[in-house]
């Protein structure tokens, strides 16, 4: 599960020719907070889920990756496993799809975005197996 978020404390750099102006004249840098642990049970998905939460109530414009086959983190924030709305974390790994069609926006809270997990994620890595630069894929 990762965790991006564009913080208004966050520090704000000059603008150049290539970033996006957002407040002043000043570009304010989004951050990647990646939770992992090889153990199982050792609470990932709970912070994900509650640090993403407190990201956005703090107004911080916040995307949850559910990167996890069992999908709990995006059930945790309230999107229901038998709904098949459509695009995951797999179609965008795949590459059929872009990444803000997967995008479920204002989950529980106005900043919060989730990108949700399926089952079919736990086929990825085969599938990804003869895929040109496959550890690059989710930037």
């Amino acid at each position: 599960m990762s965790l991006h978020f564009a913080s208004p404390w966050t520090t704000a750099y000059p603008i150049s020719h290539t970033m996006n102006v957002y407040r002043n004249g000043f570009v304010f840098m989004s951050r990647v907070i990646a939770i992992a642990n090889q153990k199982g049970g050792v609470g990932k998905t709970t912070t994900a889920i509650n640090l993403g939460a407190a990201m956005a109530v703090a107004e911080a414009r916040t995307l949850v990756v559910d990167l996890d086959p069992q999908g709990n983190a995006s059930s945790g924030l309230g999107l229901a496993r038998d709904e098949d709305d459509g695009v995951t974390i797999y179609d965008v790994l795949m590459g059929g799809v872009d990444t803000k069609a997967a995008v479920r926006t204002s989950v529980q809270f106005p900043l919060l975005d989730v990108l949700p997990s399926t089952p079919d994620l736990v086929g990825a890595e085969v599938e990804l197996v003869g895929a040109t630069s496959r550890e690059t894929i989710l930037r």
